[in-house]
This record gives structure tokens, sequence and C-alpha cells, in this order.
């Protein structure tokens, strides 16, 4: 009986090397074409967003839902405002831009802000799928609080953002100042969150490749124009892990083009 030829250690070597330039070839392509799909997700996500306010506008004289702009006194109780005065994300006197992801205020469970009233008034049924953009990393307290995956807390309309104890979404809310919606056709209301460069949705291979952003009147753009990603707006030598400033906050979301 003729005895079988075994491989010899040289050619099961041959192989693997083989096998693994395949891996390192085809992987970069493998993961750029599931971002490429989670970022079709996420522009679904704002083109859903974008009907229920339309839908909300037209239960509320065309005006979409006001923005959280801190805090007010009345009756002697801290309670969350909501209006749509100049500089919205200003509080106290400083600047918080996290505050346009916030559904509920931790304290006042029943007080559904911006995008938490589109589930309040019964438009929305699964926020954990709509509210945030699948593709934004998880990691420290900038980045993790806008993904789904940190929120493991149950007992809230969704669960509770392990950050800042508040239900939150993913997406930034923008009302730029105006209440109607038919004037924000040209003006980016929702979008991927702007608030840290490690926290920036869409990449390849560590590098920002663009933002979706919904605008007012319903069409969703993917927005890559290099000067946005201009690390100067993105809080300097720190702007791995520092939030924007509010000037330049402003200057991101400007840069949003319809």
């Amino acid at each position: 009986m003729k005895k079988r030829k075994a491989f010899t250690l040289i050619e099961l070597l041959v192989v693997v090397s083989i096998i693994a330039l395949l891996i390192s070839i085809l992987l970069p392509a493998l993961n750029q074409a599931r971002e490429n799909a989670k970022r079709v997700a996420c522009s679904t996500n704002l083109h859903a967003i974008g009907q229920m306010l339309y839908l909300y506008a037209e239960a509320n004289e065309n005006c979409i839902p006001p923005q959280w702009t801190g805090y007010e006194v009345s009756g002697g109780v801290t309670i969350p405002k909501e209006d749509y005065s100049p500089f919205p994300l200003m509080s106290g006197g400083g600047s918080d831009t996290s505050l346009q992801y916030r559904a509920y205020h931790y304290n006042y469970p029943d007080k559904p802000l911006q995008l938490g009233k589109l589930y309040a008034y019964g438009l929305l049924d699964n926020p954990l799928e709509v509210l945030y953009c699948h593709s934004t990393p998880v990691g420290g307290a900038h980045t993790g609080s806008f993904n789904p995956a940190s929120y493991d807390q149950p007992g809230k309309p969704w669960h509770e953002s392990w950050y800042f104890n508040g239900v939150r979404y993913g997406y930034g809310y923008f009302t730029h100042y105006i209440k109607k919606i038919d004037r924000l056709a040209q003006k980016p209301v929702v979008f991927d969150p702007i608030h840290t460069w490690a926290g920036l949705a869409h990449g390849h291979q560590g590098k920002p490749t663009g933002l979706n952003a919904l605008f007012g009147d319903g069409h969703v753009k993917f927005n890559q124009d290099e000067e946005i990603f201009d690390e100067a707006l993105w809080g300097g030598p720190n702007f791995l892990s520092d939030p924007p400033s509010l000037g330049y906050w402003y200057m991101i979301v400007d840069m949003l083009k319809p």
C-alpha cells in the first residue's frame, strides 16, 4: 500500500502566510463595506426622524419641538427650560453642547425634551433603533453616551445614560432659533454627533469620512467637505477628547450644506 505523503512544515507555513495575506487585503474592504451599510442605516434613521418631525409639526402649528436650553426657576423650583432663544446651548453663562442630545431629564422623567417628544406623542416606537447612529464608537464619557450599547439601565422610556443619568439619544438636534419647520428647509436640524473628534460616527482607518445631516425639507445629505474636519475646529491640541468650543460648534453645524 502506497504511503500517503504529509505536508511539510514549509508548505504549511506558505499556506498560512497566503491566508494571512488574503485576510490583510480583504479585511479593510470588508470593514469599509460594513461601515457603508451602517451609513445607509443612519441615513434611513434620519429620513424617518424627518417624517416624524413633520407629523409633530402638523399637530403643533407647524412648529418642531423646542430645544432644551438649560434650566429656569419657576415657583422656587428649578426645571428644564425649552425655547427657541438665540444661543440655545448656553447654560448658566457657560456652554454645553451635550444639551442637544437630551430626551428626558433624570429629575423629570415625565417631561420629554426635544426628540423625546416624538416618543411621547406616539410617533416613535423603537427609539433605540432610530435615534442612534450605530456607527458611533463606544468609549469614554463623550462617545459612549451617544451609543445604544452604553445604555444598560431599564425603567425609562428607553435606557438611561450612564454618563448624565438622563435619557438621551445619539443624534444632534438644533433648531437654529427657528420654530417653524418650513423655515428650516435648507438648515441641518438633526445630524451625527458633533461633540468630539473621537465621537465622530463615520470614518475609515481612523479618519472621519463625513457627517450625515437631516435638513428641514426632509432630505438627508452625507457631508464630506474637508473644511468640516479641520482639526482646529475640534478643540485644538486636545481635539481627540475635548468638545469643540461653542463658537466652533456653530461653525461646524453651519458647514453642513444641503
